[in-house]
């Protein structure tokens, strides 16, 4: 799933509950009291939390709830990708730098690996996949040529 931390978006209903709740509890002077704000807003979290953990086949709400908890603690903030994949990714960069010079190539890989080529290694690359700037392996290595720089496809 690429880098860990980020929030899924799901809908409008996302942003409807709070609306929904702020104007309930404006309008009944009753429930401004702080301690029965606290509970509705506990209880609120406790039903979405259980929706989208058991019911939601997509589980967006509860997957940021994961992600802000998981923000919490430095060793759980990451990448969500094997380290054995990343080394190997790695692997593949130090021998391209060493085969051609770091200077004279540009990475072609897909999202995933694109991410870790850019952020982990600091590298020049293409991203191919999911309707970025290139479709193909082809275009790749044509946007590569027309820069004078050789493409070289992480895989």
């Amino acid at each position: 799933d690429g880098i860990v931390n980020r929030y899924y978006f799901a809908s409008f209903v996302f942003m409807m509950l709070p609306m929904v709740a702020y104007s309930i509890v404006w309008n009944v002077k009753l429930l401004r009291q702080p301690i029965i704000l606290i509970a509705i807003v506990m209880v609120l979290m406790g039903l979405v939390f259980s929706y989208s953990r058991s019911i939601n086949h997509g589980g967006i709400y509860y997957q940021n709830i994961k992600s802000i908890r998981d923000s919490l603690y430095q060793d759980r903030v990451g990448l969500d990708m094997p380290a054995i994949e990343v080394e190997s990714i790695g692997r593949q960069i130090d021998v391209a730098d060493k085969k051609y010079g770091a200077d004279q190539i540009i990475f072609c890989a897909n999202y995933d690996k694109s991410h870790i080529v850019r952020y982990v290694y600091r590298k020049e690359n293409i991203l191919f996949h999911r309707g970025h700037l290139l479709i193909s392996l082809d275009q790749c290595r044509d946007y590569a040529k027309s820069k004078n720089k050789l493409a070289i496809v992480i895989d």
